[in-house]
């Protein structure tokens, strides 16, 4: 729930319905006028009070997969531990679950089209002799 400030006071609160991923905005209905709005003042009170965490999500190295994080979760980084391939995230672990689609193609290999990405990073396996190229669809 977030607090509904008007001239400084608190005057109801509402239950966000709509999140940007990293970004500070979210939509909600005003409890006031019934509207769907996007307070951006609102959630920047908000998140200065959040405590934020960094997680470790493993990867399997296949073509397609879903990762569950916490709704806006910010990817940080990619690399291997231990031979596996794994993703670091700032996130806020209070939040609701996402599915985040992740896609892995190999050096040389085709890149399906009809999807926007957003590119996270390249790993090694195998002595470098096996590379790859991860992406998150949007």
């Amino acid at each position: 729930m977030m607090k509904i400030l008007k001239k400084g006071k608190v005057v109801g609160e509402a239950k966000p319905v709509k999140s940007y991923r990293n970004e500070n905005v979210l939509e909600f209905r005003c409890p006031l006028c019934k509207q769907l709005r996007t307070h951006e003042g609102i959630i920047r009170q908000q998140l200065e009070k959040k405590i934020m965490k960094i997680f470790k999500y493993a990867l399997g190295v296949v073509d397609e997969q879903v990762i569950e994080m916490p709704i806006g979760a910010n990817i940080l980084s990619l690399q291997t531990q231990g031979g596996i391939p794994h993703l670091w995230a700032e996130v806020d672990d209070s939040r609701d679950m996402e599915s985040r689609h992740i896609d892995i193609f190999g050096t040389g290999h085709s890149i399906k089209a009809g999807f926007r990405r957003d590119f996270l990073g390249t790993f090694q396996i195998h002595d470098g002799a096996l590379v790859f190229h991860v992406y998150e669809r949007l």
